[in-house]
């Protein structure tokens, strides 16, 4: 579904948004492509990076920076193996995981449709394989865009992330059931501290999206006569991520697929 109004970021328009309500992550990612004019000096502590919007005093900067807006830039986990990623990184990644989102809802719609709504073995088999595949990138969309919902409310009230909870016990191949953090639940979300499997969770996101979608989900998509290119296709500029508009670049998102 698409945001109820499109405002220009630079030289392109983002386009097929989700709504704000499904998903809040939107917020920090629509920042991360129209970043504020910020000064040059960068703030840090042990896991985060920041810089402070203009305007500002510049020797008014450091102590306004706990109580104005500012500007996250990089992230760092604290806990298992030491990762930063960059804020383009972080909202590339969330991007990447709507889209692959949809990709599975929209190939497990035509297979349901397929069935005509009777029981039908072959295709209650194949809703199951879709259902497999796209839980792992589902888990880690949902981590990802809670964590970005929760910094996007800390960088706006001035206040950036101290300390992150330690993630443990967790699979990246099923965050849906093994993060702490409640994404699951929706009603509970907003109570629960930010751990830093977000990290981890959108380092997976763009290991995935290198790797591309199963062979065995391609070769199902090919047998329905699936065409990803009439996905439902999120496009925020200045990610580094190419617009379906520009069909050898879009087509690129899905490197394994055959679309001849």
């Amino acid at each position: 579904m698409s945001a109820p109004s499109k405002e220009p970021y630079t030289e392109d328009f983002a386009t097929e948004l989700t709504d704000n309500s499904d998903f809040a992550g939107v917020h920090f990612v629509l920042k991360s492509a129209s970043p504020p004019l910020t000064s040059h000096h960068v703030f840090s502590n042990s896991i985060v990076s920041w810089q402070q919007p203009f305007p500002a005093p510049a020797f008014y900067l450091k102590w306004l920076s706990y109580g104005s807006p500012l500007y996250i830039t990089s992230v760092r986990t604290s806990s298992g193996s030491k990762i930063s990623i960059s804020r383009q990184e972080l909202s590339r990644a969330w991007v990447i995981g709507l889209n692959a989102l949809r990709f599975h809802a929209d190939l497990l719609e035509v297979v349901e449709d397929l069935a005509e709504g009777g029981a039908n073995e072959e295709r209650t088999k194949q809703a199951e394989i879709i259902l497999h595949h796209g839980r792992e990138w589902y888990g880690c969309y949902l981590e990802l865009d809670w964590a970005l919902s929760k910094l996007h409310q800390l960088e706006t009230s001035g206040q950036p992330p101290q300390s992150w909870l330690i993630a443990e016990n967790y699979d990246l191949h099923d965050l849906i059931s093994t993060s702490q953090s409640g994404i699951d639940d929706r009603s509970s979300r907003s109570r629960k501290a930010i751990s830093d499997l977000f990290i981890y969770a959108a380092s997976h996101l763009l290991q995935l999206h290198e790797q591309g979608y199963s062979r065995q989900l391609i070769e199902l998509g090919d047998s329905v006569g699936f065409e990803p290119d009439e996905l439902q296709y999120c496009y925020v500029p200045n990610l580094g991520l190419p617009h379906k508009q520009n069909r050898n670049e879009f087509h690129n998102e899905f490197p394994h697929w055959n679309f001849d």
